[in-house]
């Protein structure tokens, strides 16, 4: 967005300590994920996934690989059922 966490706090109207709790990967309500978004213009991506992976382009890469890899895995699976452990 090119602004710093106080101006960022300033416009999400919380603290800038709220900011860094975010940025540690602690709780966001769906609202504000929803007024982040809005704010940043970043669409249904996740907020945490464009902070880890450092802008919209490489979030949309990540998620088409996760997406893809998630289709494989399900395409070889035996049955297509969840399947769980014996546990005896």
């Amino acid at each position: 967005m090119g602004c710093n966490q106080k101006e960022l706090a300033l416009k999400l109207k919380v603290s800038t300590t709220q900011i860094s709790k975010w940025k540690k990967g602690e709780y966001m309500s769906s609202e504000m994920e929803h007024r982040i978004k809005e704010l940043t213009k970043i669409g249904d991506h996740h907020p945490a996934v464009v902070l880890w992976a450092g802008s919209v382009k490489n979030a949309k890469k990540w998620e088409e690989l996760f997406h893809r890899l998630a289709e494989l895995a399900d395409d070889n699976s035996e049955t297509g059922y969840d399947t769980y452990p014996c546990e005896g």
